[in-house]
């Protein structure tokens, strides 16, 4: 130890002198190293002010500590050399650099320029990868790019990695991928999988127990033969005038009793056809009187050959209908003398039924404007279609009684040529309206054979008519159209007998309408071959009315008129040759058809319209019978494998209601169905049951089914309606509603631009007016960040220091946000930096001065002899 007491120091040589210059020597090199840090500070706050404006710059901070320390003594305790104790005696060495910190907090952000301009509002890097590398580099800098790929990278062409998605666009986290944002290259067609509905339906309402009626006129069939053009001739019949008839009472020598008698006379022609019948002439015998004389009987008219004498009793009650019976058929001119008759014949004689001669006298007379129909029958009680409507006519006499009242002699009656009778008629029909109404016609004579000369005198009274049976136009028995009858085949009626075939050959169209909803236009082939349960099958497929034969938990029509067609199974049938509707329960099935909703087009573009009395009404204007239930539809929008709209119409209708549960099926029609073979609306039906507060807690298997069997579309289209999320409920209410609040399928369009959210979810727009995820961006995070390695470009690499990366997705804790169209700027504090700068140039002159002082003390050192 060298000793620098004052009384030691006259003895201090050269060798204390040189120890002297190497303390020299040591402040030389402190002041070095202090030069040397300013420099370093320097250099950092350079390295801040030069990334002032580079993006997402974490600025940095140099960190000193001291060098090395010389000790001169490391002190003593108390007593040592005598004293009370002592400190440490050191001198420093300098100092060094001990670490350059990065400044990890967020920058300010600032608006970007496009989507792919990101900035992370959190701890989260960005993940980069090389080309054709597994290393990864992390990054503030969400300057990002698209290249020719539509890969999402940085402006040194590094992957960004993240999540993909699947083909059903489906987020995929098993591993990292480079994020591609096909923009003007994904199209896409994604066929819904699923739906949502949401509404709220009646539960109190009534149940559907009965569907819509609709009913035909009675069709027949044309491939029987019927009486066609023929018309039956009507001839007003004469009467005889007896205003110059006279009696004669009191002749004697005939066996008549006393009494009084009424006479009537008829003409009649060489047929035994007779005349109308005159008015009467009364005629008194007293008591012994037993013979009556008729003089100036009236002449014959052309066509007749003979007088017919009719005679009755005064009936002692005045209000009662005397009986008229033959007493004699003569020329008039051949009595003697001529126009006279001498009536001898008992009452008896003459209503003896076995004489020869035996008739009463008809006295129906006909009293207003009549027409006729003739029909043929068969042995099997088949009757054909009638003949076309006969002429009006008004019968009366000629003796002014009364113009209206009279007989009509039927003539040229329509038959049939026997060598030409496929259809085996065996008789004729011939059926007469009332003289005031010609809405209804009722048998008045069936003959006996087909005999071509046959004629028939029409005097049935119509409060006698109207007691007959009534005339079916369409026919009876296979005449009537039914299941299988060709349907070209089917009549229909024009009006006076006159029929037309009820379709034509070639390509129908029909417009269904159901609950008051256009349904979509369907078509049919008819051919030559086409049968009217074909017809009934289309109508039944178009309207989409669910039959008990295709889903037999449907339960049966109750109605009091649909629980008789075809055992109250919904569906389109024939019964006695009108055709049937029974529509499916609920006021939402509800059909209707128009004389305008089924036709064929014609050359010009033209309708030619078909109508077969279809109607929903009574002759009163009552409803056949009209659909019931509380009902509530929504019509939804889903999407098949290449991305066409398929609508779907969805109805629920009020099955059934107990105390325990509230049950209401549901029917999904599609217009855009395209079955295999055929068509049909019908996609699926099935059962939705809530629970006493109006919960959904059941609803079976809700799939629907569509076909598109017409496009390559995969076949059938399904998907699933759920009612649990958008939430369906059965409550009390008078405005049940139902809509469809969401689907999962798109329609063909284009990917035409992208977002990122805050989430780092990439959602490509479509020009289809959807959005699909197309990937993800995935941040990493470090226990401690500001262990990662700068390597340059804005990239850190991680080091034994810095932990493990921690792959996290934004908005995750820790992670941090992304904002999109935004870019986070460099932390660097310029105002700080200069600042920083002015301490460091400061710190730099003032370890000059003490070189400078140094060295001069040296060169002092040195000059010492």
């Amino acid at each position: 130890m060298f000793d620098f007491r004052p009384e030691n120091q006259n003895n201090c040589g050269i060798r204390e002198r040189a120890i002297m210059g190497l303390g020299l020597n040591s402040s030389i090199c402190v002041a070095g190293m202090g030069m040397g840090a300013s420099q370093k500070m320097i250099a950092v706050v350079g390295d801040n002010l030069a990334n002032a404006n580079t993006t997402a710059f974490k600025s940095g901070r140099a960190d000193f500590s001291t060098f090395l320390s010389n000790n001169y003594s490391y002190g003593a305790e108390e007593g040592r050399f005598n004293t009370a104790g002592a400190n440490p005696i050191q001198i420093g060495m300098g100092v060094r650099l001990a670490s350059v910190s990065t400044n990890f907090n967020e920058g300010p952000i600032q608006s970007g320029m496009g989507p792919s301009d990101v900035a992370i509002a959190g701890n989260g890097f960005l993940i980069a990868q090389p080309y054709g590398s597994t290393q990864q580099y992390y990054t503030r800098n969400g300057s990002l790019k698209l290249n020719g790929d539509q890969d999402l990278t940085t402006n040194d062409g590094l992957y960004i990695m993240g999540y993909g998605v699947n083909d059903h666009f489906e987020i995929q986290t098993d591993r990292l991928v480079p994020i591609n944002i096909p923009v003007n290259k994904l199209n896409i067609a994604e066929a819904t999988r699923n739906t949502v509905l949401e509404g709220i339906l009646d539960a109190v309402g009534p149940a559907g127990e009965q569907g819509t009626v609709l009913r035909t006129k009675q069709m027949s069939d044309l491939s029987w033969s019927s009486p066609g053009a023929q018309k039956v001739t009507t001839e007003k019949l004469m009467r005889p005038n007896v205003e110059k008839t006279t009696t004669a009472n009191g002749t004697t020598g005939g066996a008549m009793e006393a009494g009084d008698y009424i006479y009537r006379f008829a003409y009649v022609d060489a047929n035994n056809v007779e005349s109308d019948y005159s008015s009467p002439i009364n005629v008194s015998l007293a008591a012994g009187e037993n013979a009556a004389r008729l003089d100036k009987i009236p002449g014959l008219l052309d066509g007749y050959s003979n007088v017919r004498v009719y005679r009755a009793e005064q009936p002692a009650d005045a209000t009662a209908t005397a009986e008229f019976y033959q007493v004699a058929t003569f020329d008039p001119a051949s009595q003697n003398p001529p126009g006279s008759y001498l009536d001898t014949r008992s009452t008896a004689d003459i209503q003896d039924t076995t004489q020869p001669d035996f008739k009463q006298l008809d006295l129906g007379r006909l009293n207003g404007t009549y027409t006729y129909y003739v029909t043929y029958i068969d042995a099997h009680g088949n009757e054909s279609r009638p003949s076309y409507l006969s002429d009006e006519r008004t019968p009366g006499g000629v003796d002014g009684e009364n113009v209206n009242s009279g007989q009509l002699l039927l003539s040229d009656i329509p038959t049939v040529d026997p060598a030409d009778n496929p259809d085996n008629w065996v008789a004729r029909r011939i059926y007469r309206s009332t003289g005031i109404d010609h809405s209804a016609y009722y048998l008045v004579h069936q003959t006996v054979g087909l005999d071509a000369g046959e004629t028939f005198i029409d005097r049935i009274p119509d409060s006698d008519l109207v007691k007959k049976e009534e005339m079916s136009i369409a026919g009876r028995g296979d005449v009537l159209a039914n299941a299988g009858t060709k349907l070209l085949d089917i009549g229909e009626h024009l009006g006076e007998g006159r029929f037309i075939p009820a379709f034509d050959e070639g390509t129908l169209y029909f417009d269904p309408n159901k609950g008051n909803t256009d349904l979509k236009t369907q078509k049919l082939e008819i051919t030559s071959e086409t049968t009217v349960r074909e017809y009934l099958d289309f109508i039944d497929a178009s309207y989409g009315i669910r039959t008990l034969a295709d889903h037999p938990d449907i339960p049966p029509d109750k109605g009091t008129v649909g629980s008789t067609i075809n055992g109250g199974s919904p569906g389109a049938t024939v019964q006695d040759g009108v055709f049937y509707i029974l529509g499916n329960v609920g006021e939402i099935n509800a059909l209707k058809m128009s004389a305008g909703d089924t036709y064929m087009l014609t050359e010009t573009g033209g309708k030619k319209w078909y109508d077969l009395g279809w109607s929903d009404t009574q002759e009163d204007g009552t409803p056949i019978q009209a659909a019931v239930g509380s009902s509530a539809t929504t019509t939804m929008l889903v999407y098949d494998t290449l991305g066409a709209p398929v609508s779907v119409r969805m109805s629920l209708v009020l099955e059934k209601k107990t105390d325990t549960e509230t049950v209401y099926r549901w029917y999904a029609d599609s217009g855009d169905n395209q079955p295999e073979t055929g068509i049909g609306i019908d996609v699926g039906t099935g059962l939705l049951t809530f629970d006493q507060n109006g919960k959904l807690i059941d609803t079976g298997m809700p799939v629907i089914f569509v076909e598109r069997f017409d496009v390559a579309s995969r076949s059938p289209a399904s998907f699933r309606f759920n009612m649990d999320v958008g939430g369906v409920a059965a409550m009390a209410t008078d405005d049940p509603v139902l809509s469809q609040i969401s689907e999962d399928g798109a329609g063909a369009g284009t990917m035409w631009d992208y977002e990122i959210q805050e989430d780092g979810v990439i959602m490509g727009l479509f020009t289809s007016n959807v959005t699909r995820p197309v990937g993800r961006i995935v941040l990493a995070t470090f226990a401690n960040q500001e262990g990662l390695v700068k390597v340059g470009d804005s990239l850190f690499q991680q080091s034994m220091n810095s932990g493990q990366p921690v792959l996290r997705t934004p908005d995750s804790v820790g992670a941090g946000k992304i904002k999109s169209y935004s870019l986070e700027m460099s932390n660097t504090n310029i105002g700080e930096e200069l600042i920083q700068m002015i301490l460091a140039s400061s710190m730099y002159r003032a370890n000059t001065k003490v070189l400078t002082t140094s060295n001069e003390m040296f060169d002092e050192l040195m000059r010492i002899q």
